[in-house]
């Protein structure tokens, strides 16, 4: 349900100096500083459309240098809707076309792809961009960001934990290392330390930095689906974080309203989050009418989750079939939640899936103590080789353990029985 926090703004390696001197238009210059400004704020539409006109309006050879700054920002604005095939051929065709005007800002562009496409060449070229910009960014703190990007968290954390010491870039760093711990969070639920890390750097921040839209949208998801996974799990909520359900709500209406700019795939992660906070708030009349707008990009568990709040009989062959051709472990998981929250018709259909498909068992140590836990309920017999990888393996982690403990009671508890039935049998008299 959550997904990485990803830094998704230009890298500003330092106070940029322009190579060329491009002259603008004082009133294209005004222009172009308020559409910068509604795209921040969330106005997409109107950014986008007053950029385009802008280049459409600024397209002849004599205007050439213009435009290579209007298509700088259109780039930019391509990357920050995730579209980052369209932005890396922006990108190949300013370089390309431009070659004249090329400058630090569109190496700076280029820089960022490199980050966000986990290129190598990010190392050398960001050397020679620091090295030509006054005041500029560290060479740690600029792969801080190489790393967070290229999904190495731990490796941006070691480096983030030496670079935040240097107090004069410590303002630069703040949303990063919110970024970091709140994808370290999403990995580790149990340590409540790397939650109160991201929340530390993200409160600074705000308190401190103005942020888009689309980086405080960011922030509020990561708490929104903190509060989501507490409340499925029935565990305390706190009352004090920086955002809540319906803060993030709100701005995922705004990005569906420009849904046709972001990148498809990036809409169908947060469509699921939606379905999630609709049925969280409790409306379920709007969540009814969401899913089935959206049923065919949703995943199967939110089948599992429409029917369960509509009281609908399940369709497990449905389910299994979509497993099977998925194969999503977070699908399979929810599919697996029936056995404590489904009926007995649910936890027998469940069996029967894994024992035809034994594959899954072993996948997940949550699915592994489902399937012995649905065996205890519908007291069924469990399959010695369970036994044995039970006791082999009860130190690995808590589910297994857990899996191991239940099933040796039940094994105890019915031995009880038929001990107990044994003594208080009745024996028929011999009569002679």
């Amino acid at each position: 349900m959550q997904m990485l926090n990803l830094i998704f703004n230009l890298l500003h390696i330092g106070n940029t100096i322009q190579t060329n001197v491009i002259s603008i238009n004082p009133k294209i210059d005004v222009t172009l500083k308020r559409i910068e400004k509604d795209f921040s704020d969330g106005n997409f539409k109107q950014a986008v459309e007053d950029l385009d006109k802008l280049i459409t309006d600024n397209s002849s050879e004599a205007l050439k240098s213009v435009k290579y700054q209007l298509l700088l920002i259109k780039a930019n604005f391509l990357m920050q809707f995730r579209k980052i095939d369209e932005f890396q051929e922006f990108v190949e065709h300013i370089e390309k076309e431009y070659k004249t005007f090329i400058d630090i800002k569109f190496k700076e562009l280029k820089l960022t792809l490199f980050a966000l496409t986990n290129n190598q060449e990010f190392f050398e070229l960001s050397t020679q961009v620091r090295l030509e910009t006054p005041n500029s960014l560290s060479q740690r703190h600029v792969e801080i960001v190489f790393y967070l990007n290229g999904r190495d968290v731990e490796k941006a954390k070691e480096l983030f934990e030496e670079e935040i010491k240097i107090t004069q870039s410590r303002n630069k760093l703040l949303l990063i290392g919110g970024h970091i711990y709140s994808n370290l969070y999403r990995d580790d639920k149990e340590d409540i330390s790397i939650f109160n890390n991201a929340d530390m750097y993200y409160k600074e921040l705000l308190e401190t930095e103005q942020i888009s839209f689309l980086d405080k949208m960011q922030i509020q998801g990561f708490y929104a689906i903190t509060l989501l996974n507490k409340n499925l799990q029935h565990k305390t909520l706190q009352d004090d974080f920086l955002f809540n359900v319906e803060d993030y709500k709100k701005s995922l209406d705004v990005v569906f309203e420009n849904e046709a700019y972001f990148n498809p795939e990036y809409i169908k992660t947060l469509l699921e989050n939606y379905s999630y906070i609709l049925s969280y708030l409790g409306q379920k009349d709007t969540y009814n009418e969401f899913y089935k707008k959206y049923e065919n990009d949703l995943s199967i568990k939110h089948y599992i989750q429409y029917c369960t709040v509509n009281e609908i009989q399940l369709d497990h062959q449905k389910i299994q079939e979509s497993i099977l051709n998925n194969t999503e472990l977070d699908d399979l998981l929810i599919y697996m939640s029936l056995v404590l929250h489904g009926c007995a018709e649910d936890i027998d259909e469940i069996i029967k899936f894994l024992k035809a498909n034994n594959k899954f068992i072993y996948e997940d140590s949550s699915i592994l103590y489902h399937y012995v836990k649905a065996h205890i309920l519908q007291d069924i017999k469990l399959e010695s080789e369970i036994f044995k990888y039970l006791e082999y393996n009860r130190h690995r982690d808590l589910n297994i353990l857990m899996a191991y403990i239940e099933s040796n009671l039940y094994v105890k508890n019915q031995m009880g029985v038929f001990k107990n039935l044994c003594q208080h049998r009745v024996v028929p008299k011999i009569v002679s």
